[in-house]
């Protein structure tokens, strides 16, 4: 038996087997009548591609022209959460592609925000990798999954500070994100907030509760991160906040040492005042 599936051959429907669409339809490529006149023929709203992807999925991948296409095919009540060979849904395409209002309108109909494709990213993931800040926005302000972690257990909030998008860190944080997840490379937000440089993210962490002495693989801690790149003011709201002094890193050198290799002077003469040695000999 075969189906009608949204697709145009000299003008008319095509049919093909079942469920699968055998070529690109031209309806997705800017003729919105064309898309109705199929759809009132009987023409599959739900047939595939070789890639798994439905005709809704596929207005996805192009820009705000296919808008109407899209609303008429969530008019019929086209299902919002099918997936592609990749596990991708609509709402993760449009996230991916920058299609905000079509984004908006997926959420608005009722879209599900927490689904994972098979690699294990959210729309939300999708967006910041995409480095869509309006779409990751509307995501985080729509209820998005905060700390769904991706490989290397990377939570949003560290995609975030990777890609230096420091107001969606901030929004993140502010909506209540994890701020002690940890990576397979044992970093913490605040840990790697330091290592990026990222000062008023690091602070906004320090004054939210996370992890003050947590340590990466290599032994680094907050203070360690802080007394190596010279951030005075970031030691000293460490200290402040009850950070210990008397960790070291792997090889025994504490933040003192690494204050005086980096040449920070300033910052050495702060932790001396603390009672910082320079160095922790183990046996």
């Amino acid at each position: 038996m075969n189906t009608p599936v949204l697709c145009v051959h000299h003008g008319l429907p095509r049919r093909s087997k079942v469920g699968v669409i055998q070529r690109p339809p031209r309806a997705l490529k800017g003729a919105p009548f064309v898309a109705k006149l199929l759809i009132e023929k009987g023409a599959s709203i739900v047939a595939t591609d070789k890639s798994g992807r439905t005709p809704l999925m596929l207005t996805m991948l192009h820009n705000w022209r296919r808008m109407t296409i899209a609303k008429m095919l969530i008019d019929e009540n086209v299902p919002l959460e099918t997936v592609d060979r990749k596990g991708m849904t609509a709402l993760m395409l449009a996230s991916s592609n920058g299609c905000l209002t079509m984004a908006k309108l997926l959420i608005k109909k009722g879209c599900r925000l927490d689904l994972a494709a098979f690699d294990g990213r959210t729309p939300l993931i999708h967006a910041l990798y995409a480095d869509e800040l309006a779409i990751t926005q509307l995501l985080i302000e729509e209820g998005a999954p905060l700390d769904e972690p991706i490989e290397c257990r990377w939570s949003p909030l560290m995609l975030a500070l990777d890609r230096n998008h420091l107001t969606m860190a901030k929004l993140l944080i502010e909506k209540g994100c994890s701020t002690d997840t940890v990576t397979q490379a044992g970093r913490t937000p605040l840990l790697y907030a330091l290592y990026k440089g990222h000062l008023v993210i690091a602070e906004l962490l320090i004054r939210k509760g996370c992890p003050l002495d947590s340590a990466d693989a290599e032994g680094y801690t907050p203070l360690i991160y802080a007394s190596s790149k010279g951030h005075l003011a970031i030691a000293e709201l460490l200290l402040a906040n009850g950070c210990r002094l008397v960790l070291s890193d792997r090889k025994g050198r504490t933040p003192l040492f690494h204050a005086l290799s980096e040449g920070h002077s300033v910052m050495a003469e702060l932790l001396r005042k603390r009672g910082c040695r320079v160095l922790i000999l183990y046996p």
